[in-house]
């Protein structure tokens, strides 16, 4: 197969080690295709994957770069024609890999492809998911931490959509998507302006401008820790997603007169921050 394999690491040495096994399964041959960048673990990842599978490719930064500053160093080392990144908590299912990379080479169109995510439980994780219009990123913002079933984030989410047919869809989860690398190439890479979280969204949304397509298909399957690597500094990840929710929300609406709309937007999201923040805080000191 014409393809890299990409992960980011910070931290999570023994599930990363679960996650280059489910590759080994797939081919192992895809080991020695696959590029790692470290952001600055502490755990004694990089001396365990050279250690473990001196096949593969490491990429060992003193600090941590953020999601879309290290997966850049990976796409900018890759020399396959498509490549696969996945959060270092995840596992790949049987023939997902096989699955996204012949789905690519049948539909010249498709810039991206994402897999059925689904939880260690075995429910499915809402990737596929809707740019979000004004009304529905401020609803959302307001009543998603509360309501978390209401019909704007229901939207947003296409939490009423069944998953289990393959269909276009306008982003999809950067824990595991297969990428054309001539296409992410033409849109520029993933936006380094943002540190954690709304890359994929952004990168899946100049694919859009770009003409090319995105779609999720239900032959792969990814199981996601969900949060392993941010669940560690849980606070700071909060406020940077609203932070990079806020930046989308200025990008998209350039020379729009919703951006007149930003202060309102910002207030649902420091409201969305407040009320994340103090649930975490709880949960903490029980």
């Amino acid at each position: 197969m014409d393809i890299n394999v990409g992960i980011v690491n910070y931290n999570t040495k023994e599930l990363l080690a679960d996650c280059l096994e489910s590759i080994a399964k797939q081919d192992k041959s895809l080991l020695a295709k696959t590029i790692i960048t470290d952001n600055g673990s502490s755990d004694g990842s990089v001396e365990y994957i050279r250690d473990k599978y001196p096949m593969v490719t490491v990429i060992a930064s003193k600090e941590n770069l953020g999601f879309a500053k290290a997966v850049n160093k990976i796409l900018k080392k890759a020399k396959g024609k498509h490549v696969l990144l996945l959060n270092s908590d995840t596992i790949l299912h049987s023939k997902s890999i096989e699955s996204m990379v012949d789905f690519l080479e049948r539909c010249p169109q498709a810039g991206a492809v994402g897999p059925m995510l689904l939880n260690p439980d075995g429910s499915l994780y809402p990737t596929g998911r809707s740019f979000p219009t004004f009304l529905d990123a401020t609803m959302h913002a307001f009543l998603g931490t509360i309501a978390p079933r209401n019909r704007f984030t229901r939207r947003y989410k296409k939490l009423d959509w069944d998953r289990k047919n393959k269909k276009e869809v306008d982003w999809i989860s950067g824990a595991a998507i297969c990428l054309r690398r001539e296409a992410v190439k033409e849109v520029g890479f993933f936006d380094e302006q943002y540190f954690m979280y709304v890359e994929d969204m952004d990168l899946c949304y100049r694919l859009w401008e770009n003409g090319w397509k995105v779609f999720l298909i239900p032959e792969a399957k990814v199981t996601h820790y969900v949060g392993k690597s941010s669940d560690q500094e849980r606070i700071k990840m909060i406020k940077e997603f609203q932070r990079s929710m806020y930046k989308f929300f200025l990008k998209q609406n350039e020379g729009n007169w919703k951006k007149v709309l930003a202060p309102l937007v910002k207030l649902g999201l420091l409201t969305r921050s407040a009320l994340l923040t103090t649930s975490a805080k709880f949960r903490g000191g029980r």
